[in-house]
């Protein structure tokens, strides 16, 4: 039996893939997903955004565009959303997955799920929304990035490791990350992602000092992405140091 503490073994768990360039990072992150849509077609896929998830949607939409993918059965839901923000607003993150993923492939619109920012009972939203993903037998497949502070979706240091789909107040320091952002916003919970059955992690190199510290270090609630270490089936994709 692995111990808590034994770093080495729990890393043993995770597979890490390490890339010289960005691109090849996204070519081989597209080809895996790709791989996973194949073997089954109806693939719950949760979906995040940022900087770095761009060039692997677009790499997504040209394998849709090559005839490589078919996402026609494939369910996605949104892993949060700032609070206030609905489609129309191009801060919100429906909006960037809309335009920059969704409107581009074959995924049915009865398949797509969001995170309501425009809801006014966010409770029950959420709630909704968990209880959702719970029918559905939670994820197939959860794609992430990282924040600067360790964050995974808008999970901030201090979450708990078992929460679930909630509102949330945004840290400082995540305010300050981006160019526009509330203090407040929907998310899925950290126990939601981790029951997903398999993690992509992607991260650019901007991203290694945080990344190193949630994969090596140990497990803290002061770095939320560090409890990916004791999950069943996650893969680091991240680029190697100069």
């Amino acid at each position: 039996m692995l111990k808590r503490n034994d770093i080495r073994a729990k890393i043993y768990l995770m597979k890490i893939l390490v890339f010289k360039k960005f691109s090849d990072l996204v070519e081989t992150a597209g080809q895996k997903i790709k791989e996973a849509i194949n073997q089954k077609p109806d693939l719950r896929l949760a979906l995040p955004t940022g900087k770095t998830l761009i060039l692997l949607y677009r790499k997504l939409i040209e394998l849709n565009k090559k005839g490589q993918i078919d996402f026609s059965r494939v369910i996605t839901f949104n892993l949060d959303e700032y609070l206030g923000l609905g489609l129309e607003d191009k801060n919100s993150f429906r909006h960037y997955l809309e335009n920059n993923f969704l409107k581009h492939v074959n995924i049915q619109k009865k398949n797509q799920h969001f995170l309501d920012g425009l809801s006014s009972d966010q409770e029950i939203t959420c709630q909704k929304y968990e209880n959702k993903i719970k029918k559905l037998n939670g994820f197939d497949l959860c794609l992430l990035g990282i924040g600067k502070n360790g964050h995974i979706a808008f999970n901030e240091p201090g979450s708990d490791f078992n929460s679930r789909t909630r509102m949330v107040e945004l840290t400082s320091e995540t305010i300050k990350v981006n160019a526009f952002c509330p203090v407040e916003a929907l998310t899925v919970g950290i126990g939601t992602i981790t029951d997903s059955k398999d993690i992509f992690l992607l991260a650019n190199k901007n991203k290694n000092k945080i990344l190193k510290k949630a994969i090596y270090n140990k497990i803290t609630r002061d770095t939320p992405a560090s409890i990916l270490q004791d999950h069943q089936k996650t893969t680091i994709f991240m680029i190697e140091e100069d």
